[in-house]
């Protein structure tokens, strides 16, 4: 940093700060606000444009947050729905303990929440594999 001796101050720093108004002012000069304006209007018309052609319901519905439910049934041991969660929906095995537990009490159990598009292979796959499953 160069310090001024006889100011005391630092003349980099107010250097800069003269190259940076100075830019600054040299920008705006030059700006084309009318420019600016038709860009930014076609910009919005084609924004239109593309929102028209999107079915709200379909975005929603993607977005939302959904649970992948398992039901109880009668032919599949503890081990086998814990090591089914724990492959396909990434649990730990404590998780997937829990939610064993939880379906063989309550008949049923959320076993993954996330956006739908991620939720249908994962219930699919379990499906696949004997498990009863929906999404809700």
């Amino acid at each position: 940093m160069a310090l001024n001796v006889r100011t005391g101050k630092n003349t980099y720093s107010i250097n800069i700060l003269k190259m940076e108004t100075k830019d600054y002012n040299k920008y705006w000069d030059n700006f084309n606000f009318k420019l600016y304006k038709e860009y930014i209007n076609s910009k919005n018309q084609h924004l239109e444009e593309i929102i028209t052609d999107i079915d709200i319901r379909e975005i929603t519905e993607m977005l939302e947050t959904k649970s992948i439910i398992l039901y109880n049934d009668d032919k599949h041991t503890f081990k086998y729905v814990i090591e089914c969660l724990m492959f396909i929906c990434q649990h730990t095995e404590e998780q997937a303990e829990q939610c064993a537990i939880i379906v063989h009490n309550n008949d049923k159990c959320s076993v993954k929440t996330g956006p739908i598009d991620k939720l249908k292979p994962m219930a699919s796959l379990l499906g696949k594999y004997g498990l009863t499953v929906e999404i809700e």
